[in-house]
């Protein structure tokens, strides 16, 4: 890069040292920019990601939103004549927790730099860094801005997984890649990056990209700020590092992938670190057997942290004074439907009314097309220091997709005066789920699910489960009725 950028005062680059190097060099003085530019990038395109307001820059026909927040936005800057398409991270550090950091480590688009240059000196595919800047915008408000070069066309493992989670995101034409070809590609690359001492502190399948330009997969991790790296990868890192990965795309293989996935691994991980492989198992069996063992303890704890995380609020969740929804329906369709919800009540088809609230269907247009939506009506009693009953069935029917038990997925919660409104998608095509004989067993085997999540079921639960229309999956939709076990 131009200028040093991942140098720090004594001409050492903190990207390639121990994996808590930090940054001498603090932000420019308030308001000013300090630049760092790779070599290559023209002075034109030098110039247009320099502009200062964040504000105008946002509205150029040439920048898609990828990821919105108030603390860290993710933009794609369109391809011009000068440079291809590329990605911006924008971060915003406010108050003394984020201060602190920024004096211990630098500001995070330096920090994630450094990250990124230990993971290329260590042969990781990732994104790679083309510029950055921070500047001091207050007494304790940094903002920088980290630009990467664009990996097209990729699709993440989480949006392939799981498609119906990413209404807006559309998947290039060839983003069907045979689960035969990834599962070993992806487990070789996880492999690799443990071998050469990394572990990435937030692994999971949306930090795992899949490039679909040719008919083998290519698997690319990014999001690296949370990459550490030593002589060494510890096990337990590992077996936290599977586990969440694995619970990430639970829904979307079988126990034969994951074996699959553990005698790809464990192949490749000798070839880089043999002692390390060894210490996880003598052979492939055996290996499989500590591996599953140890992922399987350590997933109560995830499980715990993903709760909380989702409970105050993450990415994914659009939160305002009256409700919250799913980020991923655009909030045109979300604010549509909160001023909608009267409306659609009054002509939804009734399901059951009990003591604590009444529940309807109603089909129309959604980001996904036409679906059923299952919809609750709540009188909000909120007692102090704990959920009310619409927020309740939020969390759990949440919690439980999180786990890999195929629910009628929560979209809205919305309140209205004393009265609670809850929104649910069912699966494409609802329909009743009879009790007959071909279906008995499925329907055991989804309430031995929620139960062995540690949920109970109301035994009175009204249309508690409905298939789609090709009759493939199975979903629980009477969250009114799950409650969590202590």
């Amino acid at each position: 890069m131009t200028g040093d950028p991942a140098r720090n005062s004594n001409g050492q680059n903190p990207g390639t040292g121990g994996h808590n190097a930090p940054s001498s060099e603090k932000p420019g003085r308030s308001g000013v920019w300090r630049w760092h530019f790779a070599a290559g990038v023209s002075a034109t395109t030098q110039a247009f990601w320099q502009t200062a307001d964040w504000r105008d820059w946002l509205e150029h026909p040439a920048i898609r939103i990828v990821k919105p927040g108030e603390r860290r936005t993710v933009i794609r800057i369109a391809a011009t004549d000068e440079s291809p398409p590329v990605y911006c991270k924008r971060f915003l550090n406010v108050g003394w927790a984020d201060h602190a950091r920024t004096l211990l480590r630098g500001s995070p688009a330096r920090w994630e730099n450094s990250r990124i240059q230990l993971a290329l000196s260590r042969g990781l595919p990732t994104a790679e860094v083309l510029g950055y800047g921070e500047r001091c915008i207050g007494p304790l408000t940094v903002e920088s801005r980290l630009f990467l070069a664009a990996i097209e066309p990729v699709i993440s493992l989480a949006e392939m997984c799981a498609p119906a989670e990413f209404p807006d995101v559309v998947p290039p034409a060839s983003a069907q890649i045979p689960q035969g070809t990834w599962v070993p590609a992806v487990a070789r690359l996880l492999a690799q990056m443990h071998g050469r001492g990394l572990w990435h502190g937030d692994l999971h399948g949306g930090n795992v990209l899949l490039q679909t330009s040719s008919s083998s997969a290519q698997p690319w991790i990014i999001d690296l700020a949370a990459i550490r790296g030593g002589s060494h990868c510890p096990k337990t890192q590992i077996i936290n590092n599977l586990a969440r990965f694995w619970l990430s795309i639970e829904r979307a293989w079988t126990a034969t992938d994951r074996e699959e996935f553990i005698r790809d691994y464990w192949f490749e991980l000798q070839k880089h670190d043999s002692g390390l492989a060894h210490r996880l198992g003598t052979s492939v069996p055996a290996a499989t057997q500590e591996l599953l063992t140890a992922t399987q303890r350590a997933v109560a704890p995830i499980h715990h942290q993903a709760d909380q995380a989702w409970q105050r609020g993450g990415r994914r969740v659009w939160i305002t004074s009256r409700g919250r929804a799913l980020r991923s329906l655009g909030e045109s369709w979300i604010q549509t439907a909160m001023s909608h919800c009267d409306q659609w009540w009054t002509q939804s088809t009734p399901i059951a009314t009990t003591d604590q609230c009444d529940i309807r269907r109603w089909t129309g247009p959604t980001p996904w097309g036409t679906r059923s939506l299952r919809m609750w009506r709540f009188q909000h009693s909120k007692v102090k220091g704990s959920w009310s009953p619409g927020r309740r069935a939020w969390e759990n029917g949440h919690a439980l997709h999180r786990r890999g038990v195929v629910v009628a997925v929560p979209w809205l919660l919305y309140a209205e005066g004393q009265t609670e409104f809850l929104i649910a998608c069912e699966p494409l095509g609802s329909m009743p789920c009879p009790k007959l004989q071909e279906n008995d067993e499925r329907c055991r085997a989804l309430s031995e699910q929620i139960r062995a999540a540690g949920f109970s079921i109301d035994p009175t639960a009204i249309d508690a489960m409905r298939t789609s229309s090709d009759g493939q999956t199975l979903a629980w939709c009477a969250l009114e009725s799950l409650h969590r076990q202590a």
